[in-house]
């Protein structure tokens, strides 16, 4: 999540998928439209209105979700934004790291999801799934440089994704908590010095 999201995220359950490699990512991404500003985009969709943005507001919001369901998109997470990760354990059998990601993909107030939450937990914190992936370690990676990368801020997040839909969830103490439900196609974890993908992941 993005410092502006105002709420957070808590781990409720394991999303299915597989692990793919870089020509069938380009493929899913080839197929999608690419994003610029992901909080433009999730303003424009959600349309939380209120009295100071006028009687269209909501037509407007809900003429922008026709337009863009159904349609795939492009998303770049950039290394400060990137804190949907964490590292996962370590098989050294397997020369096997899981990395865990928290479909959570947030600008401003608004998020991308995978699905849409269903419920809070007791402070109010949305309970979304989580996603385990495995990467197999470079010859010159280390596990403890490996796990080291998640803290430094040298990954970004590319991702693929479908809009189906806005979800709605109340807040504790008042209010709604808003964010766009969405089937993600392909997420794809990358070293951002070198350019390689640690692991791609996609839906199953």
């Amino acid at each position: 999540m993005s410092a502006g999201v105002v709420f957070h995220v808590w781990i409720l359950l394991q999303s299915l998928g597989a692990t793919i490699d870089g020509a069938a990512f380009e493929q899913i991404r080839r197929s999608a439209e690419p994003l610029s500003g992901l909080s433009t985009f999730l303003e424009k969709y959600v349309g939380e209105c209120n009295d100071a943005l006028g009687p269209n507001c909501r037509s407007r919001s809900m003429d922008f979700r026709s337009k863009t369901n159904g349609r795939r998109y492009y998303l770049v997470i950039n290394e400060e934004a990137v804190n949907m990760l964490s590292p996962g354990r370590y098989n050294a059998a397997r020369d096997d790291f899981e990395i865990k990601i928290t479909p959570f993909f947030g600008a401003g107030s608004y998020a991308v999801t995978q699905g849409a939450p269903k419920r809070t937990d007791s402070q109010g914190h949305p309970l979304m799934p989580l996603i385990v992936a495995h990467a197999k370690l470079s010859n010159r990676w280390t596990p403890e440089r490996f796990a080291r990368m998640f803290s430094s801020q040298e990954l970004r997040v590319e991702v693929v994704f479908t809009p189906k839909g806005p979800w709605i969830l109340p807040r504790k103490g008042g209010g709604k908590i808003y964010g766009v439900n969405a089937q993600v196609q392909a997420i794809n974890v990358v070293v951002s010095r070198s350019g390689e993908s640690l692991v791609i992941w996609a839906a199953k």
